[in-house]
């Protein structure tokens, strides 16, 4: 008889093995492109398996999607002196997510949303909600620990706005493939009017 221990174990590299195949496909292929034939040929397995562990396709990208976010804001959110002062803790905030939102798996994974959102919203409410919304949830409460009059709702709409401004229209130029992209002089330049403006923000507070 099978241990408990040896079929969890099983069914969990299953698993694990299933979502790496979906998303390397996905990110190299998009999603419509992309069958459940290719993903099990890729990670074996059988359809009866993927079924049971996301239940459809649309499952699976969901799944994939929350766990790319995941690591998406892991690695921008790396360590910074715990000495350091706002401004320069802000800045550094600013690069992470600048060099997060330039990572090839993050500029593939924006395009299928964007391309497939409109067809199947769930796609980018999983996105935003995973990916965006955890980022500005992590600045606010930053922002609400360096300033002890500002509370929480203003420090969510200044974490929102901060993201938003920090790419200016750099990271639309670059997902579309126009022909003139933002220089990185120009995106430093944004970082620096970004973070003077929020400084200013929540310093009103006081």
């Amino acid at each position: 008889m099978t241990e408990p221990d040896a079929q969890t174990a099983r069914g969990a590299a299953r698993r694990a093995a299933l979502l790496k195949a979906a998303a390397e496909l996905y990110l190299q292929q998009g999603y419509e492109r992309t069958s459940l034939s290719q993903i099990i040929d890729a990670a074996g397995g059988s359809k009866a398996t993927l079924y049971d562990q996301f239940g459809d396709k649309a499952g699976l990208f969901r799944t994939v999607v929350v766990e790319l976010c995941q690591e998406m804001f892991q690695s921008a959110s790396g360590p910074i002196p715990q000495d350091a002062q706002p401004t320069d803790i802000l800045r550094t905030i600013a690069s992470q997510f600048l060099a997060m939102l330039w990572g090839p798996d993050v500029q593939a994974l924006s395009r299928i949303v964007y391309t497939e959102g409109g067809r199947n919203p769930e796609i980018a409410d999983v996105f935003f909600e995973n990916g965006y919304e955890e980022g500005y949830r992590q600045l606010a409460d930053f922002l609400v620990q360096m300033s002890d009059d500002l509370n929480e709702e203003d420090a969510m709409s200044y974490a929102r706005m901060f993201l938003t401004m920090l790419p200016g229209d750099a990271y639309d130029r670059l997902l579309a493939g126009a022909s003139v992209q933002r220089s990185q002089a120009e995106l430093e330049s944004q970082i620096e009017m970004s973070v003077e403006w929020l400084l200013w923000k929540t310093t009103r507070q006081t």
